[in-house]
């Protein structure tokens, strides 16, 4: 898979910005254009500053650094 294929690329649905990503986290049909399962892709994050908490801790979960 190429990253700049639109829709299924991997950067297609990849998220940087702090209030982006805390909307992403809240509701992501508000800033997603389709759900990444159905076009066999996921929601990515990039670690960059600043960082929420809340974000801070959903990497850590992901990574399995933090409880659930």
């Amino acid at each position: 898979m190429r990253n700049d294929q639109p829709y299924v690329g991997q950067s297609a649905l990849t998220h940087k910005a702090g209030v982006h990503v805390s909307a992403v986290l809240k509701d992501s049909s508000r800033t997603e254009h389709v759900k990444p399962e159905t076009v066999g892709n996921r929601s990515a994050f990039l670690l960059s500053e600043p960082l929420s908490p809340r974000q801070r801790l959903y990497k850590l979960k992901q990574h399995g650094l933090a409880n659930a």
